[in-house]
């Protein structure tokens, strides 16, 4: 009976995840967020560098504190297995105090996090 259980559970695991092209991806769903210490901003967005296509995020996603999305797995699609730069802007009254650049890498299943400062002291 358990190996009946486990061959189950292993073929619903193997099919469950695997896409057309042999890759298995896990089912969660990836953020990378940056802590900014100090005042609380009033408006923030990421830019793509490549295309200056503007990601943006609204505070009430269910952000708290001082962390700030930076990228999430919905944008994977738009370059999967590439390393790009993107560029995030935070803003208190209008003036820009955060201007800092990250290398962002995808591949078939998730945003990865290369290089950059993801803890800011303003």
């Amino acid at each position: 009976m358990k190996k009946i259980l486990l061959l189950f559970l292993l073929g619903f695991l193997t099919f469950s995840c695997k896409d057309d092209n042999d890759v298995y991806c896990t089912e969660e769903f990836r953020t990378i967020t940056l802590e900014i210490k100090g005042p609380t901003l009033d408006s923030f967005h990421t830019i793509r560098l490549s295309n200056y296509d503007t990601l943006k995020y609204e505070f009430d996603f269910g952000w708290s504190g001082n962390f700030y999305p930076l990228i999430d797995d919905n944008y994977k699609d738009k370059f999967p297995n590439k390393t790009e730069k993107f560029l995030f802007q935070g803003f208190i009254n209008d003036s820009l105090v955060v201007n800092e650049e990250y290398l962002i890498y995808s591949d078939k299943c998730h945003v990865n996090y290369d290089s950059g400062n993801l803890i800011i002291q303003l």
